[in-house]
C-alpha cells in the first residue's frame, strides 16, 4: 500500500468533518454595514443554531446612526466603534460592492484591534472546505469538499464553489455563479451574478469578472472580462493592493 505521505491522491482535509469555529469575542458580533435585509434571516438561523448574539450595526453614513436596522441598532461610524472595547464582540464585514472597499475596511478594524468574526449559513455543508478568518457565506451557497476559502471571503447566495477550488483574501462570489472545480482566485477577484468560471482555471489578483460571463482562459491581475465567452475589455486601477489582513500574517 502506498504510504500516505508519497501517494496521497487528495488531501485528507478535503474529506474530514468541519472543524468547529472559533467563538467571537464575548459571544457577541456587531456588523459593518447597515444595508442588506437578508441580514435578519440570517441571523435568526445563526443564531438558534450556534447561540452567538448580534448585538447591532456600524455604518459610516450618519442619517443611520441611532435608528434601527432589522430590529438592530445602528450604533454609528468607524468613529463610534474605535471607541468601543476589542475584547467585547466580534465584527463582521458584510460590505460586498467591490472587493477593494471590502479588503480595506477588514484591514482597518483588524488593524486597530478587532477580532474578525464569521457570518455562515447553518444549512451549508463545511466537511472538508478549509477556511480563513471573517469568512461571509449566505443560506443557498453549495461548497464542495477540498476547497479553501481565504480570511474576508464572501459568496452570495445560490453560488457554487467546486471540488478543491481555491479563492484567495478578499474575493467576492456573487449570486448564482459557478465556480467549476479546481479554480484558483488570486486575492481581490470579483466573480459578477451569474457567472462561470470552467475547470482548473487561474484568475489574477484583482480580476473583475461581469455578470453572466463565462471564463474559459486564465486572467492576469486587474483584469476586466466580460461576455461569453469573456474577453479581456480593461483593467481595474493598479492602486488596488490586497494587503495581509491581520498582524500575525503581516
Amino acid at each position: 500500500m502506498t504510504s500516505v505521505a508519497h501517494g496521497e491522491l487528495i488531501r485528507a482535509s478535503a474529506w474530514r468533518a468541519a472543524v468547529q469555529r472559533p467563538a467571537p469575542p464575548g459571544g457577541k458580533v456587531a456588523f459593518i454595514g447597515a444595508n442588506n435585509p437578508e441580514t435578519a434571516r440570517m441571523v435568526r438561523d445563526v443564531q438558534v443554531a450556534t447561540g452567538v448574539e448580534f448585538i447591532g450595526y456600524f455604518d459610516n453614513d450618519p442619517d443611520k446612526k441611532g435608528r434601527t436596522f432589522c430590529g438592530l441598532p445602528v450604533f454609528g461610524g468607524f468613529d463610534d466603534l474605535l471607541g468601543c472595547d476589542r475584547t467585547a464582540f466580534g465584527l463582521v464585514n458584510l460590505i460586498t460592492r467591490d472587493t477593494k472597499t471590502r479588503h480595506e475596511t477588514t484591514r482597518f478594524f483588524a488593524e486597530n484591534g478587532f477580532a474578525a468574526a464569521d457570518f455562515i449559513h447553518p444549512s451549508i455543508n463545511l466537511d472538508g472546505v478549509t477556511l480563513g478568518r471573517g469568512v461571509y457565506l449566505q443560506e443557498g451557497v453549495i461548497v464542495q469538499g477540498g476547497v479553501v476559502l481565504g480570511d474576508n471571503v464572501c459568496v452570495n447566495s445560490g453560488a457554487t464553489i467546486s471540488h478543491e477550488t481555491s479563492l484567495g483574501t478578499s474575493c467576492f462570489v456573487a449570486p448564482g455563479a459557478t465556480l467549476a472545480g479546481l479554480v484558483t482566485l488570486e486575492p481581490g477577484v470579483l466573480i459578477g451574478a451569474g457567472a462561470s468560471v470552467m475547470p482548473r482555471l487561474s484568475l489574477g489578483t484583482g480580476t473583475t469578472v461581469g455578470a453572466g460571463a463565462v471564463i474559459t482562459k486564465d486572467t492576469t491581475e486587474r483584469s476586466i472580462m466580460v461576455g461569453v465567452p469573456a474577453v479581456e475589455t480593461g483593467k481595474t486601477p493598479d492602486d488596488e493592493a490586497f494587503l495581509p489582513l491581520f498582524l500575525d500574517k503581516m
